[in-house]
Parts: C-alpha cells; structure tokens; sequence
C-alpha cells in the first residue's frame, strides 16, 4: 500500500455520484436520486434593493416547502476565478473578433487593450442552485416494491454489470413526477422575484463541472457524451469483454481527462490536491456562525486576487442530524459549561422550529487555489480568515480525506460529506447565500462593463434581447458621457453577425465625437474610409441640406418626411422665448408642404426647367450620353433625373432631383394661393392671428424671408453629400450657436436639419414606390430590402442646447416611437434632467445616469425616472465621475426577460481611452501623430508613455519651463519628441531583430 504522504493518484470518477441522464434537465444518482442545476445569474435591480430582497423569500418559500418531507435537498455554489477571467473575456468576445475580420476592420488593438484592461479588475464569476430529490419521495414500501421489481427483472434478461458505464437501471421512475414538481416551484417562486435564473441542461451542467475541475483544459465545445446528444453509443476498440464498453461512459468518468494527485511540498503546510498545473485545498466551517453576515460582506472581505469556491450544502432535518449530541448535552448538562452551551443552543433551535421556522442540516465547504504551493498557502490563509470573521465562526482546514473535501465544493459532484453538518434555522441561513450578485441582462456583448466589485457585466445595443432601443443619458460635464456614447457606438460597430457598418447618425455640438470616427476611419481599408465622416457644417452654401428632398424619382414625399417638414416648419412658428407654435401653425405648415409639391409637379403643376450650368455633372453626363435637348423646349429637372436614370447614371440622376423637387423659397410662392387663403385669410374676427396681430399667412412669410437670409444653410438646393457614408458625426456647434430663446430655436433647426441630411436614407418604405414611375421600383426595392436589416441609430447629443422646441420633441419622439419598425437605434443625451419629458421616459426602454450632484437632482432624477431606494442611494453615493478605475454610471434596460437596474463601470484601457478623448490638447496630439505614424502605432505609443490617458499635465509642464524667448508651441514639440520616440523605439527594434 502506498503512503499517504507520497505522491498518488485516486480514482476520481468513484467519488462522483452522478450516474446517467434521464432527459433533458436531469441527472440520475448512483444511489437512484435525481438532480438538477440552476444557474444563479443574478438580482436583475441594485443588490440590496427592496426588491432586489425578494429572491430570499421565495428560496426560503422553495426550502421550506422541499424539506417538509425530507425527500429533497439543495446545494448552492459560488464560484469566484480571477485567474479564468481573461481566458473566460477572449471566449466570449470571439463574435466580436469575426465581425472585425468580417468587416476588415484594423480594430485588434483597440478590443485588446479594452480586454486586458478590464480583466484586471474582474473575475470570472459563477453560481448554482442544485436539486437533489432522493428515493425517499416515495413510500418505503413503493420504492422496496420498485427495487424489487428491477432487480428481478435484471437477474431474469441476463443484464450485465454496468459499473463503468451509465447504468439506465439505476432510475427510479416514481420520482420523476415529485422531482420535476420541484423544478416546476422553483422556477415559479423566482419568476416574479426580479431575478435571473436558468435551468440548465444536462450538456449545459456537465459542462460547467468540467470547467470547474479542469478549466485550462476544457474547449467551450466540450460536452458530455449521453443518449440524448448520440444515437449509438461508442464502442470501445481496446477491451470488448467487458459489457460497459458497449454503453455510454459514466458521467464521473468523463469529466476526468487529468490525474488528480494527492501531493505534498515544503512550501505548504499539508495535503494538496494538483490537477493539471493547478493546486488545491480546501476548508469547512465547524461550526454555524454565531452572527449569520450577510454574502456580501464574505465577498468583500476575500481579497480580489483570490480565487475561491464555496458550497452550501443544504438537508432537511437539521435537529435529526445532532440527535445524539443533543441527548449527551441533555443528559449531561449539569456538567459544564460547554454542554450546558450545547443544550442552550438546542433549545434556541428547538424553539425556533415550534415557532414554524425549518431547521436545516448544513455544511459550507470551500476551496482555494494557485500555480505553486507557495501562493497556494497564501490563498488558502488569505480564504481562512475571511470566513473566521464572517459571522464569527470556526474555519478547519484539517479535513481528513483531502479528495472529498475538495470534491464536495463542486456544483452536485458528489452526495458524499467530509465535514460536520451543523443544524441552522433557514432564515439565518438565507443571509448567507450568494443570492444577491448583480448581474446584465447580456450574457455577452461588445460593451465591456463590469460591476463595481469585479463582475463582468457586457451591454449590447440594439440587441434582439430588447423590443426597441430608445436611450436616454443624463450627464452633467466631465461625467464620462461622451466615452460611454462612443463605446456604445464602437460595439454597435462590433456587434456580432454583422456583415457590413451599420448605419449610426450622431448629431452633436462640439468634436467629442470625432474620436470614434478618427478611430473607425483609421481601421477602415484604402477605399473605403469614406464609410465614417466627421462633418463640421457651417452655416454656407457650401453646406446646403435642403429639407425637402425627395428619394430619386418620387414627386410627394412620404408620411415620415411630410411629419418632418411640418415640424420643422412649426420650428420657425414658434415664437422667441416658447416652446410651443403658435395656434394652428402646424395645420398651415402642412397644407404648404402639400401645395408647394404640387406647384412643382410635373403632372398639373409648374415643374421647374432644366437650366445648363447649374449642375455641370448633369450637363456633363447629358454630354457623354449625346442627349440633345431643344433649348425652345427643355425638359424639366424631373424628366431630366428620368432620362439619366433610364440610361443607368443614377448619381447624376439623384443630382437632376434634387434641382427638380421645392426648395424653402418656394413656400412664399403657395402661401397666398387660394387653397390656403381660404382657410388661413385676414378678416377682423380671423381666429389665426399671432400675438402681434399679424395673421399666420403674414408671420409664415415674415419668418420665411427671415430663414432665406439668417439661415443660408438650409436655403437652397443641396450641395453637401454624405450619402456614401455609413457612420456619420455631424459637428453642429458653428450653426447652432447663440444665447437666449433665438439660440435655443436656432440649436433646433439645425438639429432638425442634421436629421434629415444624416438619416433620410433610414426610412425607405414601399409607401414611396407607388409615387415614383415604374423604372425606378426595381432600385428602390432593392433599397428597402438591404436596409430593412441594417442596424441603425440616432444619437442626439447635447440635447439641452435646443431648449424643450415642442416640434423637434415631437420628431424625436415620433423616432423613438417607430424606431422598431425600421430597426433603429434613438439615444438622447442631455445636462438638464428636464429636456426628458415623460413622454420620452414611458417610451424610453433603457436610461443611463453617469451623475447626479445635488441632492435636488438626486430627488429630481428618482422622481422623473421614477427609481427604487436603492437606485436612489446609487446617485447619492456612487457616482462620482471618471476616476483611475472606470468611470461608474447607472444604467437602466427594459428587455424581453424584465427590467434591470444596476451600477455598471465603464472602465477601458489607455489605447481606447487616447482613441477616444474629447480633451482639445489630447485631440491635437493625438490626430498628429495619425497623420505622421501608423495609426494603431500611434495609439500605443502614446498609450505606453501618458497611461492614464492624457498628455495635459505634461504639456503644463511644458509650458512651465518654457523660455520667454521659446515661440514654439508646446503640443508641436511634443509631438515632434513622440514621433522620435517612435523611430528610436523602431530602430532598437531592428536593431535586437538582427
């Protein structure tokens, strides 16, 4: 026999008491019992809140209810793996690193950088809620009856020893109707507990033992080989005398594919187990805790780089369990204090269950491990204390068999016991689980988030898991606002499955956009970096948008554009200093836009002629097709547009168009027609008057004429084209500038028109294709069906410059309320809580609150977003801007499962960070560098030399040393200084490479 002391190998799959599968979701035992997993993802709302607490209860409910009869019994395990963290990101991120090379986008650093960073503050996390229903569900007579029966029936057809193999005779089929009524409870008690629990399947719980006990060696595809995944089962080629060789394998024995050895070493003081290149020890606690602690505070106390695994293994009749320990005490309680302390303790719980509460027999075991024994006894010390002071309680690592200990931490492993089971009151006991871990609605996602204590928790936009995808931001300054829009942009760009960019129209005042653009435009291929444009729009001819564009061929715009150039229309009828228009402007904005189309049709109407020179690519390809036209009778610009389509010069035919269709002039010409007269004309006791007296047929022509001069931008036919691109910031801070009430309309009307020049394309719809002439439905069909799919999304930033303009809250509403009809993405950011009215919040489906200041906004933002207690004491204590760490915002998502409220961190690497500032100086460096270096070498260099983001203290430092007689700009020379760091750093390189 070998000595204990020596190295040894066991033979793990007999201490595992999983035997074969019965269906889908459970497992038989070897001693004929079923078990079933759950995975326990997580409180959907802020841990701690009030109704976050409700996952206790209905536990309790379930336990309560389980071990009336002592036939079930329930383990819980937590599993906490700093050291898995990063291999765990890489897997699941794998869909966003295909949708790069799908997309051929130069992105590996960026998404690296932003994994490796956020890996070292999380660890891979997990817990389970295992059921266990023993043959004692039923009768002792039934199940005698039951035993019988098969045993019978196996002597008499010759049935085979199955020892190895997964043995179908082990079921005992009386207990699968009471087991499945318990998973039936569970499922239903927790439903309405605002929580996120799964029951596995059989692969799914297999799956996750393995990973557990081999994770550096178990691949995602892993799984178990049962009747349910192979038809046939595998014959074994080497030893076909022994019957279990024709069956499927036991479960135990195909979670093994490393020896589990029994080691020692002079660096730890006892017994390890050594798996693969991990080693392993384990601990129990003695004795129940004199004051039951809270999870949470276990959590925190466990330092981070630990990692651990806890199990708390829960059976019924807990007081049945000490029986003869409470008749020494009782026998024996005159002598001492101890076992009078014993029969106290008794009659406590004695009372407690007369009182209705359920005692429970319950063990908590734990594990810890490292690469060395040295860190091992490290962890193992580090994991000691903190369950010695959580409560108050006793912690023995000296645990006889060292396989059992470790074995008995693993989720449903193993029905052994290796430590002293201690009786408990339920309740006391339900404080304890971890049963209050927050989590995401996303299980993964390009949007790398975690919590704030280290579990990764990924956000996805414009995910299938929500029904629309309306965003709300309220962020004061320096909030990290930007960055968080920016990272949502990015993964929308990573989204997994994509084929192609989406289409993202972000319209903002200032460059705090840029960055992404810059980043994405740099990651683009030659020829096509022109699918991301950052536009910085003045208010010139340069820049014209004309607002009553049509598709190419159709002569009347569709419901969505004629809402929106009534809105914008009812922009100009608002008067300074409201936010409402005046009275029945609407009516008459929308009765104009119906005769200015008509007076330019080219059916009953006055189209306008085509006029050489006023677009030289239209002449120019009117040229090349040797078109003649009679200059006594030319064609107008519609049947021009026409004739270039007909001939395939589409380009050229969009141009014609767009000189065919009105323009904001055009409006003076319908005014005053009698369609319009007749409803809107002047008389003494005329109802549509404006406050100065004027009727709204005057005050349209006054603001028209008003608009021609004050807003050249909008004015004339369009001449600034983005239609080729895909991701577009638009910069509106040089036209929607101003103070007071005209500024705020100015901000509007530009924001309006920022909408229209970027997202037009976003509403292609059938309804058009009735108004165009026939040649063009084929083109346009084939339009609408490759953007019905595509992604999209509309991003207002900055909202509160626009001042609460009722039309374009009517248009962003209007956008939010059919964004799910065209599968597009609204978010609207803003400084000023009161920009979100409720209209807005009861359509919004996701809400992000990056902080909160004042105790007056801390009210202001409970009541407008109507948040829990404990969201409520997040804004007051949590959100306190961008630190070393991440930057903490609390965010909010309706989704097909529920509502989830948590605290989330946004916190990325320096690489993504310098790709992102909105810091003026860091911008400058940072595009110079672009423009001299590669751009990925770029972000490196400056990510190694300024870490934490930024490059402004050096520049102070700069400019503090600066001579008097130095002109030189201190950013120049700090980039002059990068850019030979850079080739002194290549040159070094080349120099070790030869």
């Amino acid at each position: 026999m070998k000595s204990f002391f020596k190295p040894f190998t066991p033979d793990m799959p007999s201490f595992c008491s999983l035997e074969m599968v019965q269906d889908e979701t459970t497992i038989v035992c070897e001693d004929g019992g079923l078990i079933s997993f759950f995975r326990l993802n997580g409180v959907r709302n802020v841990p701690n809140d009030p109704s976050s607490m409700r996952i206790f209860n209905a536990i309790l409910k379930v336990m309560h209810i389980g071990m009336e009869s002592t036939s079930h019994s329930f383990s819980i395990v937590f599993e906490n793996d700093p050291e898995s963290i990063s291999t765990d990101i890489s897997n699941a991120t794998e869909p966003v690193m295909k949708t790069l090379k799908r997309l051929e986008l130069q992105l590996d650093d960026i998404y690296a950088d932003w994994k490796d960073k956020i890996s070292s503050y999380c660890q891979t996390e997990r817990a389970w809620l295992i059921v266990y229903t023993s043959p004692g569900a039923i009768a002792p007579e039934a199940l005698k009856r039951s035993l019988k029966e098969k045993s019978l029936f196996m002597k008499n057809e010759g049935v085979p020893n199955l020892a190895s193999a997964q043995n179908p005779f082990k079921l005992i089929p009386e207990i699968i109707n009471p087991h499945k009524s318990m998973c039936d409870t569970i499922k239903a008690e927790v439903s309405g507990c605002e929580y996120d629990l799964q029951i596995l399947t059989v692969e799914q719980a297999m799956f996750d033992l393995k990973k557990c006990i081999e994770p550096e060696h178990t691949d995602d595809s892993w799984r178990p080989v049962t009747h349910l995944n192979r038809k046939a089962p595998p014959i074994s080629l080497i030893n076909q005398d022994e019957p279990a060789d024709f069956w499927y394998p036991r479960l135990g024995k195909q979670l093994f594919s490393k020896d589990v050895d029994v080691v020692k070493d002079r660096d730890f003081p006892g017994e390890m187990l050594k798996i693969g290149s991990r080693y392993y020890t384990s601990m129990a606690m003695s004795v129940f805790p004199e004051k039951p602690e809270l999870f949470a505070n276990l959590f925190t106390k466990v330092e981070a780089s630990v990692p651990w695994r806890i199990c708390f293994d829960i059976r019924p009749a807990g007081l049945r369990t000490k029986a003869a320990s409470m008749m020494f005490s009782k026998v024996f309680g005159w002598m001492g204090r101890t076992n009078r302390n014993i029969k106290d303790g008794f009659d406590y719980l004695q009372a407690r269950q007369e009182a209705g509460d359920r005692i429970v027999g319950v063990t908590i075991n734990a594990c810890t491990w490292a690469k060395t024994p040295a860190r091992l006894a490290t962890n193992e010390a580090s994991l000691q204390r903190a369950m010695q002071s959580w409560g108050i309680t006793q912690v023995v690592t000296s645990l006889g068999n060292p396989i059992t200990a470790w074995a008995v931490t693993l989720p449903g492993f193993t029905r052994k016991k290796c430590s002293e089971i201690t009786a408990a009151p339920l309740p006391e006991l339900m404080d304890m689980l971890p049963l209050q871990r927050p989590t995401s609605p996303w299980a993964e996602g390009a949007a790398l988030m975690r919590s704030m204590d280290g579990k990764l928790m990924p956000i996805q936009p414009s995910s299938s898991l929500q029904t629309t995808w309306n965003e709300l931001y309220y962020a004061p300054p320096g909030s990290g606002k930007s960055v968080l829009l920016n990272c949502f942009s990015l993964a929308m760009v990573l989204s997994p499955g994509l084929d192609r960019l989406p289409r993202i129209a972000h319209l903002d005042v200032g460059p705090s956009a840029s960055g992404v653009i810059s980043l994405i435009q740099s990651a683009l291929p030659e020829g096509r970096k022109h699918e991301a444009q950052y536009v910085k729009i003045s208010m010139s001819e340069e820049y014209a948008i004309n607002p009553f564009d049509l598709e190419p061929g159709c002569r009347k715009p569709t419901q969505i554009e004629r809402d929106f150039l009534v809105n914008l229309l009812c922009i100009f009828a608002t008067p300074a200093g409201k936010e409402r228009p005046y009275e029945m402007a609407a009516e008459m904005a929308g009765l104009m836009v119906d005769e200015v189309y008509k007076r330019v049709s080219d059916v009953g109407g006055v189209p306008k002629i085509y006029e050489r020179y006023q677009c030289p690519a239209v002449d120019k390809a009117l040229d090349e097709l040797l078109i003649e036209l009679n200059e006594d009778d030319l064609p107008c610009w519609y049947a021009v547009g026409d004739m270039l389509f007909e001939k395939g010069r589409i380009h050229e035919s969009v141009l014609a168009h767009r000189y065919a269709v009105p323009v904001l002039d055009d409006l003076m010409l319908v005014i005053k027609t009698a369609a319009i007269r007749d409803l809107f004309a002047s008389s003494e006791t005329s109802a549509v008057r404006v406050e100065n007296g004027q009727t709204l047929m005057d005050m349209y022509s006054t603001v028209i004429a008003s608009a021609r001069r004050e807003y050249p931008v909008l004015s004339g036919v369009t001449k600034f084209d983005i239609s080729d691109a895909r991701i577009i910031v638009m910069d509106l801070n040089d036209v929607s500038r101003g103070s007071g009430p005209e500024g705020r309309r100015r901000a509007a009307l530009m924001y309006m028109l920022g909408r229209q020049a970027t997202t037009k394309s976003f509403y292609l719809s059938k309804e058009m294709l009735a108004d165009c002439p026939e040649m063009y439905r084929a083109y346009h069909m084939k339009r609408i069906e490759d953007l019905k799919a595509e992604k999209k999304a509309i991003i207002y930033d900055e909202f509160h410059n626009t001042g609460g303009m009722e039309a374009l809250r009517k248009q962003v509403i209007t956008d939010m309320r059919e964004g799910r009809k065209w599968n597009i993405r609204v978010a609207l950011s803003s400084q000023l809580l009161d920009d979100f009215d409720q209209d807005m919040i009861k359509v919004a489906t996701s809400f992000f609150i990056l902080k909160a200041g004042t105790q007056d906004v801390v009210e202001d933002a409970t009541r407008i977003f109507n948040l829990s207690q404990g969201a409520k004491s997040i804004l007051e204590n949590n959100l306190s801007g961008p630190k070393s760490y991440g930057a903490p915002f609390l965010g909010y998502f309706q989704t097909k499962n529920g509502r989830y409220t948590q605290l989330f961190v946004n916190t990325i690497g320096p690489v993504l960070r310098w790709a992102l500032t909105t810091e003026a100086e860091d911008m400058y460096v940072r595009n110079k560098l672009y423009e001299a270096l590669p751009p990925a070498d770029a972000r490196r260099l400056l990510a190694d030399i300024f870490p934490e983001g930024s490059s402004i203290d050096e520049l102070k430092r700069r400019e503090a040393r600066k001579s008097e007689g130095d002109k030189r700009s201190v950013k120049q020379v700090l980039v002059e200084d990068l850019i030979d760091e850079y080739y002194r750093r290549l040159g070094s390189m080349i120099s070790s490479a030869a």
